[in-house]
C-alpha cells in the first residue's frame, strides 16, 4: 500500500505538472497566433494587447471576461466583437442596464440565419450601422475637446445617426464618429472606427488618451471582452479554484503530499543474496586441469569434454545422477535454482557458439570452464 501511495503521488505530481506546462504553452501560442481581430491576447496590428499591457502597467488591474458579462459593475471594452449569440447579447445589455459601461468599438459581422431564422447583432439591438466615408473627426463640443487633441483628423468610418438620446462626442450629428448615449442606469460609448484602439494605430494622433479617457474611471475595473473572440468558460474543479484564487494553493498542497508520502514509504528491500552480483570464483585446479587438457587435446575434443563434466556437475548439484542434455538441464535449473538460470542460459549459449566456431588455440575454451565450474560451486 505504501509503494501504491508513494506511486499515486509522484503521479498527481508529475500530471499537474504538465498540466501548468502545457496550459503555459497553449497560453503562449493563443497570444502570438490564431486570435481573431480585437482581442486582447493579440501581438499583430488588429489585436489590442498593447492597450491591455498598458492599463496592466498602470496599475488599473485589467482583466480579460470569458463570460457573457460581467457580475458587477464596471467597464467593458470589446473591440470588433465575432460573436453573434444573441442571447449572449441581450445578457450583456440587462448589464449595462444596471449600471455598467459598454466600450463598443465596432461591430459583429451579420450572423448567418439558422433555420431560416434570422438572428440580430448586437448592433441590431441597439439600432447601430456604420457608413463607410471619409468625416472629420474633431470633437464636438468644448467638454471632448479637454480629453482630446483631434484637429484635423479624418475617420474611414461614421455611424449612420444618433441614437435616441445619444450625444456626438467625435464627428458631427450628422455622421458621428463616437457617440454617447444612456441605457437604463447605465451608458453605452460607441466607436466607429475600432483601428484607432488596436496595436497598429493606438500611438497616432490623441487616439491614446481618447482610449484612457473612455475606460479609466477612479474605483471601476475594466475587462476586455473575450468572450466575444471565442473564448469561454469550462467551469469545473479547476475553474472554481482559479476564480477565487485557491488554485496555486491547492497545486502546493499537492506536491507537499506528494513528498511527505515519498519521505514517510518504506525503503525497498534489499536484494537477496542470491540475486546480489557476485565477484568471479578463481579455481585454480579447473585452470590447472583445462590449462593440461589444452595442450593434450584439439579444440572440439576439449570442448565436447568440458560439456560433458559440466552437465554431469550441475546435475549432480542438482540432487541428479544422470547427465541430461543441455535444455533438459536448464529446465531443470530454472525450477530449482531460477536465480542461476540465467547464468547458466549464457554458459550454454557460449558453448553453442565455440561448437559452431571452434577457436584455434584450446586455451580460448578455459574461461568457459571456469563459468561451468562457477555454477556447479553455486548451485550446490
Amino acid at each position: 500500500m505504501k509503494r501504491l501511495a508513494t506511486w499515486l503521488g509522484a503521479l498527481a505530481a508529475i500530471g499537474i505538472l504538465l498540466s501548468g506546462v502545457a496550459w503555459i504553452l497553449t497560453l503562449s501560442w493563443k497570444e502570438g497566433h490564431q486570435v481573431p481581430e480585437g482581442s486582447s491576447l493579440g501581438s499583430e496590428a488588429s489585436g489590442t494587447r498593447a492597450l491591455f499591457l498598458l492599463l496592466e502597467e498602470s496599475g488599473f488591474n485589467p482583466r480579460r471576461l470569458t463570460a457573457p458579462a460581467p457580475k458587477t459593475k464596471g467597464i467593458l471594452l470589446t473591440v470588433e466583437p465575432q460573436s453573434g449569440d444573441e442571447s449572449a447579447d441581450r445578457h450583456l445589455l440587462d448589464w449595462v442596464q444596471e449600471g455598467g459601461t459598454l466600450v463598443l468599438a465596432g461591430l459583429p459581422p451579420p450572423p448567418k440565419e439558422e433555420d431560416g431564422i434570422p438572428t440580430k447583432t448586437l448592433g441590431d439591438i441597439l439600432g447601430l450601422a456604420r457608413v463607410q466615408a471619409s468625416v472629420p473627426a474633431d470633437p464636438c463640443d468644448l467638454e471632448t475637446s479637454s480629453w482630446t487633441g483631434f484637429r484635423g483628423a479624418r475617420a474611414e468610418q461614421h455611424w449612420r445617426r444618433l441614437p435616441r438620446g445619444g450625444k456626438a462626442l467625435l464627428g458631427t450629428p450628422q455622421a458621428p464618429v463616437l457617440l454617447s448615449f444612456p441605457l437604463g442606469q447605465g451608458k453605452i460609448l460607441a466607436l466607429a472606427e475600432p483601428s484607432w484602439l488596436e496595436n497598429g494605430h493606438l500611438q497616432e494622433a490623441d487616439r491614446l488618451r481618447m482610449a484612457l479617457h473612455l475606460l479609466v474611471s477612479p474605483g471601476l475595473p475594466v475587462w476586455f471582452d473575450e468572450h466575444r473572440h471565442g473564448m469561454k468558460e469550462e467551469r469545473g474543479l479547476a475553474w472554481i479554484l482559479e476564480r477565487y484564487g485557491l488554485l496555486p494553493a491547492a497545486v502546493s498542497i499537492v506536491l507537499f503530499l506528494g513528498l511527505l508520502v515519498w519521505r514517510t514509504s518504506a525503503p525497498e528491500r534489499t536484494r537477496p543474496l542470491d540475486e546480489a552480483v557476485r565477484p568471479p570464483v578463481r579455481d585454480a585446479l579447473v585452470e590447472t586441469r583445462a590449462s593440461l587438457y589444452a595442450r593434450s587435446l584439439s579444440s572440439k575434443e576439449l570442448l565436447d569434454l568440458l560439456e560433458k563434466n559440466g552437465r554431469a556437475s550441475l546435475a549432480e548439484a542438482l540432487g541428479d545422477h544422470d547427465c541430461p542434455p543441455w535444455p533438459e538441464l536448464v529446465r531443470r535449473m530454472g525450477v530449482r535454482k531460477p536465480n542461476l538460470l540465467r547464468r547458466l542460459e549464457e554458459a550454454v549459449g557460449q558453448a553453442d557458439w565455440f561448437r559452431m566456431r571452434p577457436p584455434k588455440d584450446p586455451e580460448a575454451l578455459v574461461p568457459l570452464a571456469q563459468r561451468l565450474s562457477s555454477l556447479e560451486k553455486e548451485t550446490r
